[in-house]
């Protein structure tokens, strides 16, 4: 019996349970099932996925017969984007531009109009 509520938890009706069990018992998964308190026709099923494998052939089993998951362990957040990446983004994007600006200037001889100067940074007019 699972007891670890790091596994995914699904609510299952009486309809769909054979289906969800006979998948967890061909594909080798440890799982356990309780019966939802104050009702006598959802199931909760929690499932052992402890690999990518297991965890990407379930969710595609689980949209195929139309269940979802109730229950997603915590751990399992994405990682948060810092803010020097955007400024890093900024600075690449600037310079990237008064190259451009530069070099139309040498070709051409004259500043390009499609170009502005806003607050000492080029920016592009489209």
């Amino acid at each position: 019996m699972i007891s670890n509520s790091e596994n995914p938890r699904v609510l299952a009706k009486r309809k769909n349970i054979q289906s969800l069990i006979d998948y967890c018992l061909e594909q080798k998964v440890e799982f356990s099932v309780k019966l939802k308190d104050f009702t006598h026709d959802d199931y909760e099923v929690e499932v052992a996925v402890n690999n990518v494998k297991k965890a990407i052939l379930f969710g595609m089993f689980l949209k195929e017969n139309k269940l979802e998951v109730t229950g997603i362990p915590e751990t399992a957040k994405a990682p948060q984007t810092s803010t020097k990446s955007s400024s890093k983004k900024e600075v690449i994007k600037s310079h990237i531009a008064n190259t451009i600006k530069a070099e139309l200037e040498q070709v051409t001889g004259e500043p390009d109009p499609n170009f502005a100067k806003a607050d000492d940074e080029t920016v592009l007019k489209f």
